[in-house]
């Protein structure tokens, strides 16, 4: 993401939601894209999110499944979607304990009529914990196939030690850099 992200090339302001279940690595994420620690902010009483800037591309980030994403709280943070050309969604292939749940909050994802037309990058992390599913297992489980209308790629990942990151945000950057060129 670095050189298009830098403001080197003439691209348009991008934003990136970077979406999953506490503990999937999110943060770890935010920290390796940005040029600091990522900035906590509070919306309302129970969400709390974080943004990292990197040259020309703004990425933000909350938990899903929590009581302030419930569908009675969405108007209060569905502005938080305008702009968005891309949506990282992480996944903590260590934890098969909340495939379920990660495979719920994922679909609201893709159902949801704010987010649509959006590159779909699916990290599927923690891969250096013995145990880990792999890609196909989780593309699987989650039915990743299913999704049609949205470009999407599937990366596994370890953000503990790098593995994986440049591959996916390449492929993140590519599908979104076609649509947002001056």
């Amino acid at each position: 993401m670095g050189s298009a992200c830098s403001g080197k090339l003439k691209l348009k302001e991008r934003r990136f939601l970077i979406l999953g279940l506490d503990g999937a690595g999110k943060k770890t994420l935010l920290g390796k894209l940005g040029c600091g620690e990522p900035q906590h902010h509070a919306l309302f009483e129970g969400f709390d999110w974080w943004n990292v800037q990197n040259g020309r591309c703004n990425f933000v980030s909350w938990n899903l499944g929590t009581d302030a994403t419930k569908p009675e709280n969405k108007p209060k943070y569905k502005d938080m979607f305008r702009n968005t050309v891309g949506i990282i969604f992480v996944i903590d292939s260590s934890n098969r304990d909340r495939f379920e749940e990660v495979k719920t909050e994922f679909w609201k994802i893709i159902n949801d009529k704010c987010l649509r037309d959006f590159a779909l990058l699916v990290f599927a992390n923690k891969q250096d914990v013995q145990g880990a599913a792999s890609e196909d297992d989780i593309k699987s489980f989650i039915y990743l196939w299913n999704v049609r209308r949205n470009k999407w790629n599937i990366q596994a990942s370890s953000f503990k030690n790098g593995d994986g990151l440049e591959a996916g945000l390449t492929w993140l950057d590519n599908e979104t850099g076609k649509n947002v060129r001056k």
